[in-house]
């Protein structure tokens, strides 16, 4: 923003301006020429900041002001280049404007932060929801048991030929019923993630070892090992499904088939 200021050659070296008061001015010459621009900071009391400014000289004793605004002066102490302001009151109209305008700024912010607020209830509600929604499948849901582990993976078994462990672990809905299961035992929501897992694979192991007694599935390769601990058996190791076992077991609920150990010793 420019400001004219008007410099009175009467033998006072006294300049009169309008608007703002400042507490220093930056001359960038000695000499005060025409048009030239100088920098004024500091503004009286609360109207901190900066102006740019632009002397016009005039061989006139009298500064009119244009905009009925503020009068100040400046003395010009042309010996020490210096300029300093003499403290003048702002009018009351001025003070109102920028009171106005401050109320209006401090209003925005008020209610920029109550529509956070308000964003942030709305997703906590949201949150809320979820949670009693989770809360409630939880309750309508039995309470999951070993036997309902073994009935999903009897599930997820009954869809394939042959399967190797790891891919059983990595089934979504295995590791949920597992993992309820081993935390419901320990009484606590979350295990250590270490411990959890180790436990989950042995329960899954188990489940597997129960239906290779029932003769739901069998090992494909003998020669790999894993004799009881399917866990143990490394991710290319590949467990084979008895189809007309799994389909009787489906059926009637329990295993018809012969036990299978006597086969995989022979």
């Amino acid at each position: 923003m420019l400001t004219t200021l008007t410099l009175v050659d009467d033998g006072t070296a006294v300049i009169q301006c309008i608007r703002w008061i400042a507490d220093e001015v930056v001359l960038p010459s000695q000499d005060l020429r025409e048009f030239q621009e100088v920098k004024i900071t500091g503004l009286p009391q609360d109207y901190k900041g900066s102006r740019q400014v632009k002397f016009v000289l005039k061989n006139t004793s009298i500064c009119d002001d244009p905009n009925d605004l503020s009068l100040f002066k400046l003395r010009v102490l042309m010996l020490e280049r210096f300029v300093y302001s003499k403290p003048v009151v702002l009018p009351a109209s001025i003070i109102r404007e920028e009171q106005k305008r401050e109320r209006e700024e401090k209003e925005k912010k008020e209610k920029e932060k109550e529509k956070e607020k308000e964003k942030e209830r709305e997703k906590e509600k949201e949150r809320e929801k979820e949670r009693e929604k989770e809360e409630k499948r939880k309750k309508s849901q039995p309470p999951v048991s070993e036997d309902t582990l073994l009935g999903r993976i009897r599930t997820w078994i009954s869809t394939r030929d042959e399967f190797a462990f790891i891919e059983l672990f990595r089934d979504e809905e295995t590791q949920r019923i597992a993992c309820e299961i081993v935390r419901a035992k320990h009484k606590k929501p979350r295990l250590n993630v270490v411990v959890e897992n180790d436990k989950v694979t042995n329960l899954v192991a188990g489940c597997l070892y129960r239906l290779r007694k029932q003769g739901v599935i069998a090992y494909k390769n003998k020669a790999i090992g894993c004799e009881e601990d399917f866990s143990e058996c490394d991710d290319e190791s590949k467990i084979r499904v008895v189809r007309d076992v799994v389909e009787l077991v489906d059926s009637s609920g329990e295993s018809s088939a012969p036990d299978t150990d006597s086969e995989d010793e022979e």
